[in-house]
């Protein structure tokens, strides 16, 4: 074989391995010129471990990010739909949970928080300068690195300045959610000895229990437009996912299973909800109404697919 034949084999064989890599992961171009948005979710469908996948609404599969030395999870977008917030651990040190985030095409990931403790529930003000999340980091102890701890609500800058914590209470606040007019933030803590659902105004620092049930309510997500807050509650026996206004009223329960019901966010125009369940066996990732009617499944694997975060 000469030289030239040589050199158009070796082409062929990395022609062949680039378009597999491709089909395998995706490429920026899968999200860029589709015209429509995407929703990101958590999955330990193919290493065994949590990685981040896009798919459309539909429930075409595009890209996946992560590799199984990592695990991450908790995807969080943008207001503005260009950046991806998530919670990254090493599988070696599964103690240690940090806040990055990267561009919606997967490039220029940057680690935000580094602390050995916990952080996680990253969540986006609107203006996309700052993310406000949750963490153990105040009492957090390195001798009992896997001992339970409290948690309070932090926010921290894009760039990784001006960390600041919001919360000072010896239960758990976690979950936080910011208002579209970034002058509240909703969340959970069990302060009152239940998971309740408060809104601090960052203006005043007033704190506000809109839930107010002796059940467990978790997992807020404040709407695009304003108007309301999704949530789960276990209040009529099993997680399923309800909806209140920022007031605390009009409590309107949307979801009725004997399976659970979790991680509830919106759709971009504040018409839909995006949620995980375990009704068919193990859980996936389903789309509803607001008014919980035309559900549609758009994830059918065996292993575990939840934390969806709807691309705005």
């Amino acid at each position: 074989m000469n030289n030239r034949m040589g050199r158009f084999l070796f082409l062929i064989v990395l022609a062949g391995l680039a378009l597999i890599l491709l089909a395998a992961c995706g490429s920026s171009s899968d999200l860029s010129g589709r015209g429509e948005k995407v929703i990101a979710y958590a999955s330990y469908r193919d290493v065994g471990d949590s990685e981040i996948f896009i798919m459309t609404t539909s429930g075409e599969q595009l890209i996946k990010y992560g590799t199984v030395e990592q695990r991450i999870t908790r995807p969080a977008w943008s207001f503005d739909g260009k950046y991806l917030a998530f919670v990254l651990t090493m599988a070696t040190d599964t103690s240690n949970l940090d806040i990055y985030f990267m561009d919606a095409d997967g490039s220029n990931q940057v680690q935000l928080t580094d602390h050995q403790g916990v952080d996680t529930d990253p969540a986006w003000a609107p203006d996309g300068d700052m993310l406000a999340f949750s963490s153990n980091r105040t009492s957090w102890d390195p001798a009992q690195a896997s001992a339970v701890s409290n948690f309070e609500i932090y926010i921290i800058r894009k760039d990784g300045t001006g960390l600041t914590q919001l919360t000072f209470d010896p239960a758990w606040d976690i979950s936080p959610s910011w208002s579209p007019d970034g002058n509240k933030i909703v969340f959970t803590s069990d302060r009152t000895g239940d998971y309740e659902l408060f809104i601090l105004d960052l203006n005043d620092n007033r704190l506000t229990n809109i839930s107010n049930h002796p059940a467990d309510d978790r997992s807020p997500k404040w709407s695009p437009d304003g108007k309301s807050i999704v949530f789960v509650s276990n209040r009529d026996g099993n997680n399923e996912i309800y909806m209140i206004n920022p007031d605390g009223s009009e409590l309107v329960r949307l979801t009725d299973h004997p399976g659970k019901d979790n991680a509830p966010a919106w759709s971009p125009e504040s018409d839909k909800i995006v949620f995980s369940t375990n009704r068919d066996g193990n859980f996936e990732i389903y789309t509803m109404n607001t008014d919980g009617s035309e559900l549609i499944r758009l994830t059918s694997n065996q292993e575990f697919d939840g934390y969806p975060s709807w691309q705005r």
